[in-house]
C-alpha cells in the first residue's frame, strides 16, 4: 500500500490492542538512497522505524506492545538527514540543468521501506502550472541541500511559437 507524505499527518500509531498511542508528524529519508528511516511522531519527539511496524492500514500504522520509541538524535545519519533529507518543496533540476520544478508530493511504499517517486510540478506563470512529472526514485541521481538532481528523460515542454502579423 503506497501512501502519500502530504497525508502522512493523518496517520495514527496504534498498539496491538487497537489503542491509539501517537500520531505521525512527518517521516524521515536516508538522501543516499530514499529508504524511509523513521517517522516522527507528534507526541512523543520520537521517531519509530519501518521495521516496528506490525501492520499498515488506511489511516494507521500498528506497532507492537513492546515498542521503545526512539530519540530521534539517536537516528544513524541523524546530521546527514536534517540538512539534505527535506525532500518535500525542494526544486528539481535534470542533469543536463534544466529545471523540472518543486516536489509537490512524495510517495512512500512503507512496508518495503522505500520512496517509490517524487511528484514534481512547474509553476508555468502566476496562477498556471505544468502538469505534475511522476519521477521515480531511480532516477534520481543525487539530493543535495537546495536541489534534486534527476536523470535527463523527461520530455521537454514545447513551447509554442507565436508570429504576431504587423498591423
Amino acid at each position: 500500500m503506497d501512501i502519500a507524505y502530504s497525508n502522512l499527518a493523518k496517520y495514527k500509531v496504534l498498539n496491538s490492542n487497537n489503542e491509539v498511542i501517537a500520531t505521525v508528524k512527518t517521516a524521515i529519508f536516508d538522501p543516499d538512497n530514499g529508504k524511509i528511516a523513521g517517522f516522527v511522531l507528534k507526541q512523543k519527539k520520537a521517531y519509530i522505524e519501518p521495521l516496528d511496524i506490525v501492520k499498515y492500514g488506511k489511516k494507521y500504522f500498528t506497532v507492537g506492545n513492546q515498542i521503545a520509541f526512539k530519540n530521534f538524535r539517536e537516528l544513524p545519519k541523524a546530521d546527514i538527514m536534517n540538512k539534505r533529507g527535506q525532500i518535500y518543496g525542494k526544486k528539481v533540476l535534470t542533469d543536463e540543468g534544466d529545471y523540472l520544478g518543486k516536489v509537490t508530493e512524495i510517495c512512500l511504499s512503507p512496508e518495503a521501506g522505500f520512496i517509490k517517486h517524487l511528484e514534481v510540478i512547474k509553476k508555468v506563470f502566476v496562477f498556471i502550472k505544468s502538469k505534475p512529472h511522476r519521477i521515480p526514485w531511480e532516477n534520481i541521481v543525487e539530493v543535495k541541500q537546495n536541489v534534486i538532481i534527476v536523470k535527463d528523460v523527461y520530455e521537454k515542454e514545447k513551447i509554442k511559437v507565436v508570429n504576431f502579423v504587423p498591423a
